[in-house]
């Protein structure tokens, strides 16, 4: 049934903040409650409606209710089980909505949740039943986004009041309210917990339902600069998995995508299982700390309610697992998901690693020639910008934008290097890499014309190799040219 009356009931632990966040909004308008997945919206007003012993009727909201009929129906059927309901009339239209609330108990909540999913159809239908309210009845609106454009117009200036992320992210007298109910009393579980989990209320709730230890809490804290810095240094040549190691996959994820097993690459006889593949492209653009689960269900699973995005992860990472043949590669644990660095080895992790060692590019002149060295041999594993293949996929673009800017920055120092040694070949080889990344690069294209100028010589028969934006053809003096 998409309308449930929502039964007030003992929450976890008394909110007194997002109470009185909820209790501003309903005095001044028609609340509108918005969060990420996990927030808590639908358990802050729950918890509120026990509180305050006030009667609630819910409409989860979703594309089936594109016609408004339905929504009506099916708001009729649940009202008429509560007390008071008994004599509702079918609803005929909008105008139903003023005698739902003369039938039914004061004070009232119409709770319309996963407004996200709503179809615009369904903006009508709200503006009416807020415009129908009389006092002692509320609408409230739940939602992972802010008001749309097209409901706000229909209702009068200022009608809306937002209760946001910062109202509903748990305060840590909260999180210790919550603890204490799980019988955990650890200043420092609570305390590692709680930055954990991000402040969300769902994430907060699954780590103390997992029963993690004081440790494994503050692990799950640390920084991901922290994390990174305790783990070892990836080799920088793609190593063989198998062997006596525990080693059991290669990943190339810069440039052509590809998992190697020790039975060879994977390959797939069939249709390729695209969701899988995506989770675990996911996982490896993220880095070796992982992603936050709620993040994952967010991206892969936006307008499916919270039980179903849990479903839907736990079957997509079984999948995942079963394809690699090496479930222990992906861990999942304390509301996160990631791939083991210890059996994973991904071409992206190590240039990332060699790049966080070797600090911000100089200002300019030649690098200690050991260093240049390994980023000769990490820029050589940047083939193309990370996962080109998939797109500009919102959970993609960040990483990929980030690790490509290093890289630029890097190629310019290190062919600057190249040519403060004076060693053409590798810095032509250097500038040219570069400008396949970046075709027309203009500080590459001078650089690359400055070098070609610097090792001409009058025996060579050929005019300047040809690169993008044309800079570098001209870089050779006319009189040189014509001897």
């Amino acid at each position: 049934m998409a309308v449930t009356p929502i039964e007030p009931h003992n929450p976890l632990a008394p909110r007194p903040g997002a109470f009185s966040a909820l209790e501003r909004a309903l005095a001044t308008g028609t609340p509108w409650v918005w969060g990420p997945p996990g927030s808590g919206k639908t358990a802050l007003v729950e918890g509120f409606l026990w509180a305050r012993r006030i009667h609630a009727v819910r409409l989860a909201t979703s594309p089936a209710h594109a016609e408004p009929g339905v929504a009506l129906a099916h708001l009729h059927t649940v009202a008429r089980s509560l007390p008071g309901g008994a004599g509702l009339p079918f609803p005929t239209g909008p105008e139903w909505f003023t005698r739902l609330f003369h039938h039914l108990p004061r004070p009232l909540l119409l709770v319309f949740d996963d407004y996200h999913r709503a179809p615009a159809a369904l903006h009508p239908l709200v503006a009416a039943a807020v415009a129908a309210a009389p006092p002692g009845c509320k609408v409230v609106v739940l939602s992972r986004a802010e008001p749309p454009a097209a409901l706000a117009r229909r209702l009068p200036p200022g009608a809306l009041a937002r209760v946001g992320w910062r109202a509903l992210r748990l305060s840590r007298a909260d999180a210790r309210a919550i603890a204490h109910r799980y019988l955990c009393t650890s200043p420092q579980t609570i305390a590692a917990l709680h930055a954990a989990s991000g402040g969300l209320p769902a994430a907060f709730t699954r780590l103390l339902a997992a029963g993690v230890s004081p440790d494994s809490a503050h692990h799950a804290a640390m920084p991901i600069s922290a994390t990174a810095a305790t783990a070892a240094t990836p080799p920088l040549v793609p190593p063989v998995p198998g062997g006596n190691g525990p080693l059991r996959l290669t990943v190339r994820a810069l440039g052509h995508f590809e998992i190697c097993t020790p039975a060879g690459p994977l390959r797939h006889h069939r249709k390729p299982p695209r969701r899988p593949l995506d989770l675990f492209k996911h996982l490896a653009a993220a880095g070796p700390d992982g992603v936050p689960e709620i993040h994952i269900m967010d991206h892969f699973w936006p307008n499916a309610d919270g039980d179903a995005a849990c479903r839907a992860l736990a079957t997509t990472l079984h999948r995942l697992r079963t394809l690699l043949g090496y479930p222990e590669c992906v861990t999942r644990a304390h509301g996160w998901l990631r791939l083991d660095p210890q059996r994973v080895w991904v071409d992206a992790w190590a240039l990332a690693e060699a790049l966080d060692k070797a600090g911000p590019p100089p200002a300019g002149g030649p690098l200690p020639e050991a260093l240049a060295a390994t980023l000769a041999s990490a820029l050589a594993l940047y083939r193309a910008p990370l996962l080109s293949a998939d797109g500009d996929a919102p959970w993609l673009l960040p990483a990929r934008t980030h690790l490509h800017a290093r890289v630029m920055h890097w190629v310019e120092a290190l062919g600057g290097h190249f040519e403060a040694r004076r060693n053409w070949p590798r810095a032509e080889a250097v500038y040219r890499q570069g400008l396949a990344l970046e075709p027309g690069a203009p500080r590459l294209e001078r650089g690359l014309a400055r070098v070609l100028a610097a090792s001409w010589h009058p025996s060579d028969t050929g005019m300047l190799k040809p690169v993008a934006g044309g800079e570098a053809r001209q870089a050779v003096p006319q009189e040189k040219a014509q001897s």
